[in-house]
């Protein structure tokens, strides 16, 4: 199984190299120790940091690119059953430069005048409407 697990992600990670993969399931004791060794081979951490089924942390998820996700909530069970649901959302964006320059003053160089006249002077007023 844990040949397969890493197979995958290696056969995933050369279809799509630029791609982000997030790991995400029910991991008990058999599948943790699994998990986690090929989640070191391929740079994944953990999110999860509070317990999924009783007092213990069942339930994770794994990603490379934990920067771009909001911390895990938890939310009460889905259905019948005796684990929390998990939710991760999107990061908060940083704020970026706006696309567009905004000039608020003009500027009075003698040549840049003139050239705006110039502009003006080529404009053909009589047939706009």
């Amino acid at each position: 199984m844990k040949e397969y697990l890493i197979s995958s992600l290696v056969s995933l990670e050369a279809s799509y190299p630029n791609c982000a993969f997030i790991l995400a399931g029910d991991f008990n004791r058999t599948f943790l120790s699994m998990a986690q060794s090929s989640v070191k081979s391929f740079n994944f951490k953990p999110t999860v940091k509070f317990p999924t089924r009783g007092d213990r942390t069942l339930d994770q998820i794994f990603t490379s690119l934990d920067d771009y996700f909001s911390a895990p909530t938890r939310l009460p069970p889905f259905g019948l059953s005796d684990h929390v649901t998990i939710y991760m959302g999107p990061g908060a964006r940083s704020a970026s430069k706006p696309k567009h320059k905004t000039i608020m003053s003009r500027d009075k160089h003698p040549s840049k005048v003139n050239s705006l006249g110039r502009f003006l002077m080529e404009v053909p007023w009589s047939s706009l409407p």
